[in-house]
């Protein structure tokens, strides 16, 4: 009898544990992988140092993509400017399938605002086994400073519509102040 009140109180008890954690914090819930796992993304540095402090300021990430599946993919990385559906080097900027985002809290991620490419973007394929130049520019300012990632968005056909989209992440980068 003992026994059987020892293990109720244990699972009662885990119930109210886990009633007052969230999802992301919960040990009892398995973690929820938002990520396909086609794409490679990694950086260039590690590290990425900002010299001067003023109101807006521009960072390049450089980084390498290689699609690690047997699938061609698309996004919209493309420079509007080339013509083709291959190009060798993809960017990020505003209007793009691509984001650099900070941070901001254990799994709370925020995208920086993005510059803009006078040419527009252009949709591509990302071929399979294939490693592209990856060229990310964001604005930074004063609360762009800390733990970083590159995000792609892509799709498994041409029309990017909503239910294929895939997503996946580069390795985390900080932002800081000061010149290294």
């Amino acid at each position: 009898m003992k026994k059987i009140i020892f293990y109720s109180a244990l699972i009662i008890s885990s119930i109210l544990f886990t009633w007052h954690c969230s999802r992301e914090s919960n040990p009892l819930l398995p973690v929820e992988n938002n990520f396909n796992g086609n794409l490679e993304i990694k950086t260039e540095k590690s590290e990425y140092f900002i010299e001067s402090v003023s109101s807006k300021i521009e960072i390049f990430v450089l980084a390498t993509v290689l699609n690690t599946s047997q699938d061609t993919f698309y996004s919209d990385l493309g420079d509007g400017f080339l013509a083709g559906i291959d190009h060798d080097n993809l960017l990020i900027a505003k209007g793009t399938d691509g984001y650099i985002e900070k941070n901001i809290s254990d799994n709370n991620w925020k995208q920086l605002d993005r510059l803009m490419l006078y040419e527009g973007s252009k949709v591509i394929r990302i071929l399979p086994a294939m490693k592209y130049n990856l060229h990310a520019t964001s604005i930074v300012d004063s609360n762009s400073y800390g733990k970083c990632r590159v995000r792609i968005d892509y799709y498994k056909k041409y029309s990017k519509t909503e239910v294929d989209t895939l997503r996946d992440t580069s390795n985390t980068f900080s932002i800081l102040k000061g010149k290294k």
